[in-house]
Order: structure tokens, then sequence, then C-alpha cells
């Protein structure tokens, strides 16, 4: 699992570098994790500059044969509590015969998404 990651992390730390032409070392000093803001993403080199959506469009429409793009603007799905995808799950699933454990389900997770989760196990000496 941590060789995916890893492999994963490099490609993106080449991707960066190459993209915004920047040393991978210094790349990886600055991709740890951390979460920036725009001015300091823009400090850092990450960025090229900061503007609203409006001035965002007018700048891509310059770019040659992008005049008069028409954008459409997609909006996220609402985010789901665990309550609503295992409604939704029952609900594909009603004729499976299995609806009555999945509704258990759902009502241990009425309680503000949180349900415990317990097991047994052997205790070896």
């Amino acid at each position: 699992m941590q060789s995916l990651i890893d492999e994963a992390y490099d490609q993106f730390v080449r991707i960066v570098a190459k993209g915004r032409k920047m040393n991978e070392d210094r790349v990886r000093e600055i991709a740890d994790g951390r979460v920036f803001s725009a001015s300091q993403a823009k400090e850092l080199g990450l960025i090229d500059g900061i503007c609203n959506e409006e001035a965002f469009f007018d700048t891509i429409r310059t770019f040659k044969g992008m005049k008069d793009v028409a954008f459409d603007f997609m909006e996220p799905e609402e985010n789901k509590s665990m309550y609503d995808l295992l409604q939704q799950f029952i609900q594909s699933k009603s004729s499976c015969g299995k609806a009555a454990e999945y509704q258990q389900l759902i009502e241990l997770s009425k309680n503000g998404n949180k349900f415990a989760v317990m097991y047994l196990a052997d205790i070896e000496k």
C-alpha cells in the first residue's frame, strides 16, 4: 500500500514540477499535505494569479479560439449523510430479501450518523 502512495506522490511531484517549471526538490518541500491560501499559493509559484470568477472567464476568452466559448456550470451533488446513503441502498436492494437487515443499519445511523461497530474476538494468552 505504501508503495502505491509513494508512486502517486512521485508522479504528482513530477507533474507539478514540470507544469510550474520548478525543481522537484522544491516541490517536495512544499507538497507535504498542507492547504495553502490563494495568496500563499501565488507566493510559492503554485498559481499564476488570483481573480474572481468573471475575471477568470474573461481571461480564458482571450486565448486563441476561445472568444465565443460558453461555460456550463455544474453544481456538485449535495453531501449525503450515512442515513441517506443507506436509505438509497435499501431502496435499490428491497427486492433482494435482505431489506430487513439493511433497515436495521438505517435505524442505527439515525443517531447523528454515528453508531458503534462492535465485534467479538478470541483472547489469546
